[in-house]
């Protein structure tokens, strides 16, 4: 549920009457600004959708919008944080001063020989 289709589509249709008005052609307009690529058509998205069972709660629309819009908020942040940081360690590994090691090495997470190496490559010695 962390995709940004799925976020965007939380945001945008966040109670199960505001998806229902969804038609095949709506799907798949929204599904083409929002740059969806993962090869279900509007159509079955939308059957998909008809399919699912209904909800059994009784949280009125409007705290059920604000829950579900909040949620996707909050992990659309959380994604964007991860991003962030996985950018800041490949940055952080291509300045070591064994980056020339780390590249070489496949099947072990990079950072993890940072960890063992250390920050400086006098501890190579």
């Amino acid at each position: 549920m962390d995709s940004d289709i799925a976020l965007a589509f939380l945001q945008r249709f966040p109670t199960p009457q505001s998806a229902a008005k969804l038609n095949t052609t709506t799907m798949t307009a929204f599904l083409h600004r929002s740059g969806y690529s993962g090869g279900k058509s509007g159509g079955e998205l939308v059957e998909r959708l008809r399919q699912a069972p209904e909800a059994a709660g009784r949280i009125g629309r409007q705290t059920v919008t604000v829950l579900i819009t909040t949620q996707a908020e909050q992990v659309r942040a959380l994604v964007d944080g991860i991003a962030d940081l996985e950018s800041a360690i490949k940055k952080a590994l291509e300045d070591h001063p064994c980056a020339f090691l780390f590249r070489r090495i496949s099947g072990v997470l990079q950072s993890d020989c940072v960890h063992a190496v250390g920050a400086s490559p006098l501890s190579l010695t």
